[in-house]
């Protein structure tokens, strides 16, 4: 199983959901990290390959269908959470852009007018969907896009704190975001860190969203309002599929491929001011 960052908690937990479909069935499995590099996933692959491998479950950081192509020919492929365009690969993920949707309109619903978006690689599928329901919501309440307020980042902490800090650091208070969404737990964390090392409160100067749960404490204020995924469930649905399939393989079964979603809800918390009182 290959996924781009061994450390997120939601790949983490998808993990243990595919762990979950393994148990006692007699397949072990193997873990990689890839760090959204398309290079290092390509050598994994062909390793994996290379080790025989029954199936392979994979994050991927590539948006080329035929990167898959030759692989798939002897070995189940099956894609969590990111979508290939014109990949004919199983896929389970999440409702990403209806989720997005709903969060970044439950902002509007408190009254905000400015909300930032914090994007993670522009060319992944998880990007564009969670950008599609962001201005989904744009265009729900009547407010134009404002690509000032589209932050380029790399999914990373890091990148999202420097990101916010300049933002905030560069432009006049009056023009400052009220919210700002963030579109992985990652990046949630460094845009809080930002704020706070800026000397401003949570939700009173600025308030935040996340799409994933944060890895908090219950008594840590304040608890982060987000799209809380079932990731246990896509693992673990995911491993399912790849039992089925490496069945049906060494049965010399055809089939055809599945894409099914798992579906987020919104978790509240109190990081979102309400400018209607």
């Amino acid at each position: 199983m290959l996924v781009p960052r061994l450390a997120n908690s939601i790949y983490s937990r998808i993990i243990s959901g595919v762990d979950n479909a393994l148990k006692n069935t007699g397949y072990n499995l193997l873990i990689a990290g890839t760090e959204n590099n398309v290079q290092k996933e390509k050598e994994l692959l062909e390793s994996l390959q290379y080790r025989m491998v029954d199936a392979i479950l994979v994050a991927s950081s590539s948006t080329d269908a035929s990167f898959f192509s030759e692989i798939n020919k002897g070995i189940p492929i099956i894609l969590i959470d990111r979508r290939i365009e014109q990949a004919k690969l199983d896929l389970v993920a999440s409702n990403d852009r209806e989720a997005s949707f709903q969060i970044v309109n439950y902002i509007f619903q408190m009254g905000h007018r400015h909300v930032a978006i914090i994007k993670g690689v522009n060319d992944l599928s998880i990007t564009k969907d969670r950008l599609s329901g962001y201005i989904d919501a744009l265009n729900q309440n009547g407010i134009e896009l404002n690509s000032q307020l589209q932050l380029d980042c790399d999914f990373t902490s890091e990148s999202a704190y420097y990101a916010v800090q300049q933002l905030l650091s560069n432009t006049p208070r009056s023009e400052w975001p009220t919210a700002i969404y963030s579109t992985n737990t990652s990046m949630t964390e460094g845009a809080m860190g930002a704020v706070y090392n800026l000397g401003l409160s949570i939700p009173d100067d600025i308030s935040i969203v996340s799409f994933g749960e944060m890895s908090l404490p219950s008594f840590f204020k304040p608890q982060v309002t987000c799209v809380s995924r079932k990731a246990e469930v896509i693992g673990e649905t995911a491993g399912k599929i790849a039992l089925r399939r490496i069945r049906q393989c060494i049965n010399n079964e055809k089939y055809d491929v599945e894409s099914l979603i798992v579906y987020s809800s919104i978790k509240y918390g109190d990081s979102v001011k309400n400018m209607n009182s």
